[in-house]
């Protein structure tokens, strides 16, 4: 009954964008959400009184002669007025320094922390200097000036009079929420909008030089989504992730409502597990608890270790003898010159070469040639046994012993990256969505509009200052 009663519903709303899109080929994709919006609450809670207007970015922030004066506008005239200007543009600066967003010199001389539309041209960054307003659209605009711009009131007259009252001055980020906080309150779920933080401080930093905006805080909404599954009678076929996150493939919605916060908390120390178990035998060991299969591998990889290590023993004996050899070599070297430099001192210091120092000289010279000889002889030892230590380390026996180690510690860390994307996907998926439930899910699971009076029941607010 739910799979018929969810493909009703899904077949409704595809049908209700079609027939939209065929009756309106002129109307943008907002003018769609607009006109559905009311189709969507309908959906959720049938007879609830509709909403009194459902609007847009476009119209609320319509530049022109009639409405630069409100107060959604009163932040643009400090980024324009002669005393103000170098001020609001470095608190803006400040107040975006340290994140991603881009400070203002990165967008051009004179760029404002808006972008203007204009209908048939596009959107673009606002820039306003002395001579001329840039607007960086695909294919960019200047306007020349007759004189500078110093209030928003003449930019408006000045744009109106080259674009018509139809041009639309939005505020990027961090300054949207400012503009229409002056007016409206935001309503966010607990996860709307990254750059709250970044706006209230640009608008603390804009009170004290002595300009408060005077914006409303941001209404708060914490939705407890997956726990009022508590009271729905359907069950759920899951995703992989999730199929292996609860340890089940199908599940009912009491039973989800029951167990996703501990299965997030499950992943959550899983991922932290793994972050700290770098050694290949303590991966096996924990994957034991997730693959039986793994207890076996670890016997194998165990076995494979200590033929290797038979195997290391005979190389590294050979190393040794071959280490000892170098040390031996190196005495021979430091013999072999101090035997050279006593047979150059007597050879020089001779005068009379007599029968004793004649002797001398043939001694001291099969001396140095018996120290050349045993280093020669160390050399080719020390070939040999490398030789034979190599032969060993690439031996057929070797080499078969390290690709079947990497083979299975390579099957482990793919199971390490299967068990993170998992682990990943069900935490930031189940938090993400119980934070910010999608409208047409509810109606799609619970007809019965049970799931959600059980949302609307526990859902909680709380006002976010933004000065």
């Amino acid at each position: 009954c739910c799979q018929d009663e969810a493909a009703t519903i899904g077949h409704d709303l595809i049908g209700k964008v079609q027939a939209y899109c065929q009756d309106n080929p002129e109307k943008t994709l907002s003018d769609l959400f607009q006109s559905l919006l009311p189709n969507l609450f309908e959906l959720l809670a049938p007879g609830l009184a509709p909403l009194s207007e459902v609007s847009s970015t476009s119209k609320l922030l319509r530049f022109a002669h009639d409405t630069h004066h409100l107060p959604r506008f009163h932040i643009v005239d400090l980024f324009l007025r002669e005393e103000t200007r170098r001020m609001a543009a470095q608190a803006y600066n400040d107040a975006v320094a340290g994140s991603e967003i881009y400070t203002l010199d990165k967008f051009g001389l004179g760029a404002l922390p808006f972008d203007l539309i204009i209908p048939g041209r596009g959107r673009g960054t606002l820039r306003v200097t002395l001579r001329a307003i840039h607007i960086e659209t695909t294919n960019p605009i200047r306007l020349q000036l007759a004189r500078p711009i110093n209030s928003a009131a003449e930019l408006a007259d000045r744009l109106n009079a080259e674009f018509g009252s139809n041009v639309v001055l939005v505020g990027k980020a961090v300054t949207l929420i400012s503009m229409l906080g002056a007016e409206f309150i935001f309503v966010f779920n607990e996860e709307g909008s990254g750059y709250v933080t970044r706006t209230r401080q640009l608008n603390l930093l804009l009170a004290e030089h002595g300009y408060p905006l005077n914006i409303r805080p941001i209404l708060r909404v914490k939705y407890s989504t997956w726990d009022g599954l508590s009271v729905g009678h359907a069950s759920f076929k899951l995703p992989a992730h999730l199929a292996e996150s609860f340890g089940q493939t199908t599940v009912s919605s009491s039973e989800f409502a029951e167990k996703w916060r501990a299965v997030v908390s499950a992943q959550q120390e899983i991922l932290a597990t793994l972050k700290s178990t770098l050694k290949p035998r303590d991966l096996m060991k924990f994957l034991i608890g997730h693959a039986e299969e793994w207890a076996d591998r670890l016997t194998e990889y165990e076995q494979l270790k200590r033929d290797q290590e038979n195997l290391w023993d005979e190389a590294r004996a050979i190393q040794f003898k071959v280490d000892r050899l170098y040390e031996e070599l190196q005495s021979v070297r430091e013999t072999t010159e101090r035997l050279q430099t006593e047979r150059s001192k007597h050879f020089h210091s001779v005068i009379d070469w007599n029968v004793a120092n004649t002797q001398i000289r043939i001694e001291s010279e099969i001396a140095v040639k018996a120290s050349v000889e045993r280093g020669r002889a160390i050399r080719h030892e020390v070939q040999i046994l490398k030789a034979k230590r190599f032969a060993i380390e690439r031996s057929e026996v070797a080499t078969a012993l390290r690709d079947a180690i990497n083979y299975i510690e390579n099957k482990a860390e793919l199971q390490r990256q299967s068990l993170v994307t998992t682990a990943i996907l069900t935490i930031t998926s189940l938090e993400h969505t119980n934070h910010r439930p999608t409208a047409w899910w509810l109606p799609m699971v619970d007809r019965s509009g049970v799931w959600f009076n059980r949302v609307a029941q526990t859902t909680e607010f709380y006002l976010q200052p933004m000065q």
